[in-house]
Parts: structure tokens; C-alpha cells; sequence
């Protein structure tokens, strides 16, 4: 087993962060470490995912030879770019484009601030020791709007400022190494022998070069000098492209007229250094520029990306050849893709557009462009998704994959019937559902989900028509089953070849939603004393790591969902997907099994089929096919995490994994609350539901419920012991309590 390091910050890396990366690398062992012990764990890694602050002895990783893939976390790459890495056969992805939005919202910040004079009126608010102490001067600002920007080096970092800045109307020169695909938003992009024009011509020059042996030191003296005395020099790149002593000679000879900086050389500052004397006419910030809550979610989504690239044989995203190796960056058109350019797939880029899109493309997510974006991780995480042999996501037509972003944008889609989408309910590695208006006449409106399927995760336009077309089969076959506690499906359709399906839309709370410690909180302050301690009693109560059912609630549900699951076993139906995500409460107090996306008939498997990795059954784990007992098992681990409040199978658990799964029924007794762990005809249902051998199982979902040691004989017990509800009309109730109640994502 390969030795997967990963070190992302001073601390270990997250959990959800872990989990996300072995969802996609199940034979990896990872080692997660922080930057105290990441210099000694390289040394024995096959991989390495990360940033190494600390310092590595990169000659003795080279000479070992074990080394073979370093990810980046970071998108400047002289960490770890010394001679013999570069001279090495390690491959080397970086983290490039990651944090291009974060570094050009605080590029504009600091340009702003400096050209309207803000911190001289913030430090004339609050500051005392300043003239002028809470009586303002009004002093001489400059504008943005129409100036020359000049942005030397036009990466990522560098093209994403010159997007933001089109709208202040700026006229945009660029140099770069690799000057290619001119965007509409740059008016020049010119080679870097051409700095000396950029820096006679602009009011504003940004500095956004990777550090290497070529730019260190670069902008010294002599480039400072062929500035305009009125510019502003701005760096948020690397502290050692600037000769700071040059810097602050040209500050004191009024060479140029100001500075901002996200980054200095040394770093930090000392406090007796020359350059805070500048101020105001100089600005400092801490080096905060990438800072986001979102960056190490998107680190996660590059280096999972790139697993499947990899274990696909695929070109790699932002891959260094032995010339990026060199210079520090991926090179544009070197036939390897940019993250920069696979997140904005789909986003706008001319900047005076006025036809813009309601939702884009995050490393294959969708998102709303009016929200606040999510990390493309946080999105996979509420769904759970994992896939075998995941296809990259610019496998299909732009033509396709354009059809479905006009049908999102449309927001409606029209066959014989009109549907008019009303809110987006959740979207994963299929698609989108949404919640529509069915109209009819006379305004007659029934509220209907409809769920988009994307084209994304396929490789070509013919493996998504073969995969819509085996989809209609299921759907048809489901579509015919009359059973209360199975989801209700309307119809199938296409529309400018992008396929739908229309569904029942269910009124209620998906279980996920109600294993939360949120749900629990909400309860405790918005009932009184009295039914907070009956809903504690009967209903729900605080567990291990989440909210726990108690037995009279959570075995109805169970018998409910073994219903569902029968009638879809008993056409040749495998559901493939079992999670508390797919298991909706009405508000009528029953249960509906929902989301056949992943559904499949036993006699024609497909040979890559999405699961959720927290809920599979061992063989599935193992890549053997799924049957109608690895619905039963996954339906068992629900059951488990419901009575327990604890879920089982997280990065952490020491069940975790295809062993853990194996060991779990005999772990029963230490998992379960001792008020439940005593019934043995409870223990034995369980452990025919989760034997770790299918043949061992429930031989199917009738037998589940209503054979011996079934559900039907545990809650005879619970009769017999007075500890039995009517479930119903308590989950109504339950629900009803969380009438205002909306679950955070």
C-alpha cells in the first residue's frame, strides 16, 4: 500500500478533507501530518499532497528515489523546486489558479484604499496620537476608473485581476513569459522583453510573477526608475521579486508615488525596517491575500481530480513539464489543463456582458453565481458521491454540456406540459433536482421535483446517451410500481438532447437533515420544557456524534424503507444508494425511499456505477457487483447510525474502511446505547442486516421485516416492553415542532 502523505497547514489536515481524498484513492495509506513532523514523514512518502513551510531535505527524497508525485497546496512552487527536484522524474501538480479570486479581490482592495485615501481616514477615526483626530480632512484621492494598469506575469492570479478590473474601464497591459490566448478584458498581452513599456506607460503596476531563478530580484533600481513618478507599484506575488532596499530609495527619491503590498522581503517585517515609515505612503498587509475558508476544500478538489487523471492515464491538471519545473509554473497550451480554466468553464468571460449566467461550473459543481460560492468539496461532501473510474470533466461536447447550461439558465423546461422551476432542493455528481410548478389551466399548480441529469462526469456524448437511455429503462420500470413508501416518478424527457426526470415531490425532511445537532437545538429552543423532555423520551435525544432515534421511531422508518426495497427487488431493481440523504419523512409521518439515480436492474449492471462510499457494502468496497443485499447491509448501517447518533464508517473510526465493515457485528454491543444494546433479538437483526458474507444477510427485504428476528419481531418486543409508539402521528408532530426549521448545508 503507497504512502500518501499530506500536510496542508501547521495543523492536520481535516477530516472531511481526508475523507474526500480517500473517496478517491481507497489503496492509499494516508499519513497526515502538520508542519512539525512533515520534514520526517517525506522521506518515507510515495506521494506527497501539500506545503512543506518548514525546511526539507530535498536532495536525500530525490536520491531515495521513492518519492514519485508531489500536489502542491500552494501555487508558488519555490518550496520545493531546488536543482535536484527539478533535475528528478518527480511529477509535480500545483495548486495554480486555487486562490486567483482571493488574491485579485485583495489586489483591488489594497489599490483602492490607497487611491481614495482610506487609511488615513480610518487612523483619523480611531487614532488619538493623529492630527486631526476624528475631524476629517478631506485629501487628494485619484481614480481607478480609466487609468493604465499594468500586470507583470499573466497567470491565473494575474488574468483574474484583469477581469475584475474591466468593469472600472482600465486600459490592461500585461506581460508574461508564455504570452498566450489574449483575453478580451486584457487590451495588450505582450512578451516579457516588453516590461520596460509596460512600467513607462502604467499608473498602476501589479506585480503577480512566480519566484524563480529568473525573477528574483527583478524589480530593482533600474526598473523602478523607468516608472512614472505618479504610479503605484503593487505586490502580491513574492516578497524577493523586489529589491527592497531599491524600493524604499525609490520611495524617499520620489521615483514613484506609493506602494501596496501583500508581501515584503524578509518576511515578516522587522518593526525597525524603513519601509513602515512610508506610511501612509506605503500600505502592509500580513501576506493575507490567499486567505479563504474555502482554499484547502479546493486544494482537496485539484488533487482528487488528478487521482482520477492519473489512475485514468489522463493529462494531470496544472502539471509541470521539465520547463514549468524550471520557471515554477504550469505553462499555458503545453497540452495539460489549468485549474483556472476548468473552474471557469462556464463562467463569463467578457466582463460588459449582460446575459449572465444563473449558475457555473466549479471543478464540475454547480453553483449558483448570485450565492455565496461554495468550494466545489463542500457540494461533494453533502452528497457523499463516490465513483470508480470517474471520467474527467471535459469529456463531452461543448455543444452538450452548453444545451444544459441554457436549460439550467432558461430555469423552465416545456414539453405537452410546462414546468416552471421555482428553487434549486440539491445537486451531486448526477445533476441537479430542482422544485417546479406543473401548470395546468384554470390556474391549477402542483409542485413537482424535477431532476436534471448533467453531462459532465462523462467521458463522451455517446456514453451519456447510453447511460440516459439504460436511466429511461429504470425509470420506466419504477414509474409502474404503486408502493406507498417508494418515491412516485412522473415522466421522462429530453430537451436539446439534455435529459430530465420529473418526480413526486415529497413535503418533508431527508434523515441527514435530521441527524444533525442543529435539528436537536432548534427543538430545545423553540418547544417548551414539557415537550422537549417527551420529544427526548419518544422521540429523538442526544447522541455519540449527532441526534439519536429512539427504537419506536427508528424502527418504523427501517420497516417502511425494507417495504420500498421490496418492491424495487421484486422487478429486478438493485436501489444502489441507501444513505440517510435518500430516505425522506413526510410530513404526514410516513417514510419515502427517494433518488433512484444510482438504481440498476441485476440483469444489466453497469460497469461503473456510483455509490456513497460512507454507506456500501463490504463487496461493493472490493469492486464485486452490488445485489439486492448490499441495499439490505447499507439499509443496516442507516439503521445503526440512526439508533447510535454516531456515524460509522467516518476517516477517524477505527471501523473505517472494508475491515471495519467486517468487524462491525461483533463492535455492536460497544456501539449501540446499552437501553437498545440489551434486546438480543435487536442485536441479531442488525447482524442480519450487516453480515459481512450477502449469503448471510436477510435473504431479502420481506424477510428483513417480517421473517424471524426481523423488524417485525423487534418491535413486537418493544410492544411487549410498553416502549412502542404510534409512530405517525409522533413524526407528524416532530415535524411539525420544525415547522420554521431549515437545515444548514
Amino acid at each position: 500500500m503507497p504512502n500518501l502523505v499530506v500536510c496542508f497547514k501547521d495543523t492536520p489536515v481535516e477530516e472531511v478533507h481526508i475523507d474526500r481524498i480517500r473517496s478517491a484513492w481507497k489503496e492509499a495509506d494516508i499519513i497526515n501530518v502538520g508542519q512539525s513532523g512533515i520534514a520526517e514523514a517525506i522521506l518515507e512518502a510515495d506521494y506527497f499532497c501539500g506545503h512543506a513551510k518548514v525546511p526539507v531535505d530535498w536532495q536525500r527524497i530525490v536520491q531515495n528515489g521513492r518519492l514519485q508525485w508531489i500536489q502542491s497546496s500552494a501555487a508558488g512552487m519555490d518550496w520545493c523546486l531546488t536543482q535536484p527536484v527539478i533535475e528528478s522524474t518527480i511529477e509535480i501538480t500545483t495548486a495554480s489558479g486555487v486562490l486567483a479570486d482571493q488574491v485579485a479581490e485583495h489586489t483591488l482592495s489594497l489599490i483602492l484604499s490607497w487611491l481614495r485615501a482610506l487609511p488615513v481616514c480610518f487612523a483619523e477615526q480611531q487614532n488619538p496620537s493623529v492630527p486631526g483626530f476624528r475631524q476629517f480632512i478631506r485629501r487628494p484621492t485619484r481614480d481607478l476608473t480609466g487609468a493604465t494598469v499594468g500586470i507583470v506575469g499573466f497567470g491565473g492570479v494575474g488574468r483574474r485581476i484583469a477581469e475584475i478590473l474591466a468593469p472600472f474601464h482600465t486600459t490592461t497591459l500585461a506581460t508574461d513569459l508564455f504570452p498566450a490566448n489574449k483575453p478580451d478584458y486584457a487590451d495588450e498581452l505582450w512578451t516579457a522583453d516588453r516590461l520596460d513599456d509596460l512600467l513607462h506607460q502604467s499608473d498602476v503596476v501589479i506585480l503577480c510573477l512566480p519566484l524563480n531563478a529568473h525573477t528574483r530580484g527583478l524589480f530593482n533600481r533600474d526598473k523602478f526608475k523607468r516608472m512614472k513618478p505618479s504610479a503605484l507599484f503593487c505586490n502580491v506575488a513574492r516578497g524577493p521579486l523586489v529589491v527592497t532596499d531599491d524600493l524604499v530609495q525609490a520611495l524617499h527619491d520620489g521615483q514613484i508615488a506609493g506602494a501596496v503590498m501583500d508581501v515584503t522581503a524578509p518576511e515578516p517585517l522587522p518593526p525597525e525596517h524603513p519601509l513602515w515609515d512610508f506610511y501612509p505612503q506605503v500600505l502592509i498587509t500580513p501576506h493575507i491575500g490567499g486567505q479563504s475558508h474555502r482554499r484547502f476544500d479546493d486544494v482537496a478538489d485539484i488533487f482528487v481530480a488528478n487521482i482520477y487523471r492519473r489512475q485514468l492515464g489522463q493529462p494531470m491538471i496544472n502539471y509541470l513539464t521539465p520547463e514549468g519545473k524550471k520557471l515554477g509554473f504550469p505553462l499555458r497550451d503545453a497540452g495539460y489543463p489549468l485549474w483556472s480554466d476548468v473552474k471557469n468553464l462556464y463562467r463569463t468571460a467578457s466582463a460588459d456582458s449582460k446575459s449572465k449566467r444563473k449558475y457555473r461550473t466549479a471543478g464540475g459543481i454547480l453553483q449558483r453565481q448570485s450565492d455565496s460560492p461554495d468550494s466545489t468539496t463542500a457540494v461533494f461532501e453533502r452528497t457523499m458521491t463516490h465513483a470508480d473510474g470517474v471520467q474527467p470533466i471535459e469529456g463531452c461536447s461543448e455543444e452538450l454540456r452548453g444545451s444544459y447550461y441554457e436549460l439550467l439558465d432558461q430555469q423552465r423546461v416545456h414539453w405537452h406540459e410546462d414546468i416552471q422551476f421555482r428553487d434549486m432542493l440539491g445537486q451531486g455528481g448526477q445533476g441537479v433536482v430542482f422544485l417546479g410548478d406543473l401548470k395546468g389551466s384554470d390556474g391549477f399548480v402542483l409542485p413537482v421535483a424535477l431532476k436534471v441529469f448533467s453531462p459532465e462526469r462523462f467521458a463522451n456524448d455517446s456514453l451519456y446517451d447510453d447511460e440516459m437511455f439504460n436511466m429511461a429503462k429504470i425509470t420506466a420500470k419504477v414509474a409502474r410500481i404503486q408502493q406507498d413508501h417508494l418515491l412516485v416518478v412522473h415522466n421522462w424527457h429530453s430537451m436539446n438532447r439534455i435529459y430530465f426526470m420529473s418526480m413526486e415531490w415529497v413535503d418533508g425532511f431527508d434523515m441527514s437533515q435530521l441527524l444533525k445537532q442543529e435539528m436537536l437545538d432548534y427543538l430545545q429552543k423553540n418547544v417548551s420544557p414539557n415537550r422537549w423532555r417527551y420529544i427526548n423520551n419518544v422521540v429523538v435525544t442526544g447522541g455519540t456524534m449527532h441526534p439519536r432515534l429512539m427504537p419506536g421511531i427508528a424502527i418504523p422508518i427501517i420497516r417502511e424503507c425494507l417495504s420500498a426495497l421490496g418492491a424495487l427487488h421484486r422487478i429486478g431493481v438493485v436501489h444502489g444508494d441507501i444513505k440517510p440523504s435518500n430516505i425522506m419523512l413526510k410530513r404526514t409521518g410516513t417514510t419515502k425511499l427517494v433518488d433512484i439515480g444510482s438504481a440498476f436492474e441485476i440483469k444489466n449492471r453497469p460497469p461503473n456505477r456510483p455509490y456513497t462510499l460512507a454507506y456500501a457494502a463490504p463487496e461493493v468496497l472490493e469492486g464485486k457487483e452490488a445485489t439486492p443485499q448490499s441495499d439490505i447491509a447499507s439499509l443496516g448501517y442507516v439503521l445503526i447510525e440512526m439508533l447510535s447518533g454516531r456515524r460509522l464508517f467516518s476517516a477517524n473510526s477505527e471501523l473505517n474502511g472494508i475491515e471495519g465493515r467486517l468487524l462491525l457485528a461483533n463492535q455492536l454491543h460497544k456501539i449501540l446505547p446499552p437501553t437498545v444494546a440489551t434486546s438480543e433479538v435487536l442485536m441479531r437483526f442488525c447482524r442480519s442486516l450487516i453480515a459481512p458474507d450477502p449469503g448471510r444477510r436477510f435473504a431479502n427485504a420481506e424477510a428483513a421485516d417480517l421473517f424471524t428476528d426481523g423488524a417485525a419481531d423487534f418491535q413486537r418486543t418493544l410492544v411487549k416492553g410498553d416502549l412502542a409508539c404510534e409512530s405517525e402521528p409522533e413524526i407528524r408532530n416532530w415535524l411539525d415542532d420544525l415547522t420554521s426549521y431549515r437545515s444548514g448545508t
